[in-house]
């Protein structure tokens, strides 16, 4: 979710209307982003599970099964702001081939599986009952996080960065190019190296319901 101020500056970089202010460079970054929220998540995951039929209680079979998965994170970005509260924090593999501002920091290689800046585990777990021709289900999944440990960035909320004449805005909607406009060296939210942190997973509920019109 992008406000005005900020799809402006991303798509037309230098020549956004807020850089035609002259008062734009004596203004925060959340003065133009107020109300942003962008989240990205990318990942590995390698997952064993196992279910059975639990128990039967007049005239009802219960069902459950777990499920425990193995995480890679390979990219994460979260940006949070509005009038109080400035959030981002940023980790991404070398395979983003994003260019940061700090010129002191350099995206490594971390010669890990996946290359992956981050690891961690979740859990599925799910019930299901049969009652005659009709079965009900509910399930609870991506129970867990991600601790984020390799190339880490956060920004806070500084003055709008200047930008030159040759920033026209993003030119694609390739990912890649899409972070480098927001992470990169001409970003409107200027990164920094930062300190390992964890993330939860987009955990999910899910209910379900079904009937069997006759037995195959």
């Amino acid at each position: 979710l992008l406000n005005s101020n900020l799809a402006d500056i991303l798509f037309n970089g230098f020549y956004a209307n807020s850089y035609n202010d002259s008062i734009t460079p004596t203004l925060q970054v959340s003065y133009y982003t107020d109300g942003t929220k962008i989240n990205f998540l990318h990942y590995r995951e390698c997952n064993i599970s196992y279910g059975r039929k639990v128990t039967s209680f007049s005239g009802i079979d219960f069902y459950a099964g777990l499920g425990y998965k193995r995480l890679w994170g390979l990219g994460y970005l979260n940006i949070d702001v509005t009038k109080d509260v400035f959030i981002a924090q940023s980790a991404l593999s070398s395979r983003y081939n994003i260019n940061h501002i700090d010129t002191n920091f350099k995206i490594q290689d971390v010669n890990k599986l996946f290359n992956n800046v981050g690891y961690g585990n979740a859990f599925d777990i799910g019930i299901n009952a049969t009652i005659s021709m009709f079965k009900f289900g509910i399930s609870f999944t991506d129970l867990g996080a991600i601790k984020w440990a390799n190339n880490i960035m956060a920004a806070s909320d500084t003055l709008v960065p200047k930008l030159n004449s040759s920033i026209i805005g993003m030119e694609s909607f390739e990912i890649n190019d899409a972070l480098s406009a927001i992470l990169g060296d001409n970003g409107m939210i200027q990164f920094k190296p930062s300190n390992s942190f964890s993330s939860p997973m987009p955990a999910r509920m899910r209910l379900g319901a079904g009937f069997k019109f006759k037995k195959i």
